[in-house]
């Protein structure tokens, strides 16, 4: 099997912020302080949204085959966002 890039993470989550500039009149700007980084992939996030319409346009399919489908048709994405 060929290494498979997965675009990074599809979601962030901010888990602290810190403030980086307090004004005379005490409003505050903040920024992210670190930002959890994990769980769905861009190439997950990209093969469950290809997945309904695959299934509708090959419903002979059987679920793995379906899915193999989706992750086929989610890695051309990848590789065509690379190229942009």
């Amino acid at each position: 099997m060929t290494d498979v890039k997965d675009g990074g993470p599809a979601f962030g989550q901010v888990v602290s912020l810190r403030a980086v500039r307090v004004e005379m009149n005490g409003d505050t700007e903040w920024e992210p302080e670190a930002i959890a980084l994990g769980g769905l992939s861009v190439r997950d996030y990209f093969a469950a949204k290809l997945m309904p319409s695959i299934w509708q346009k090959h419903e002979p399919l059987n679920d793995y085959d379906c899915a193999l489908r989706a992750y086929q048709m989610a890695d051309a994405m990848l590789r065509a966002r690379e190229k942009k």
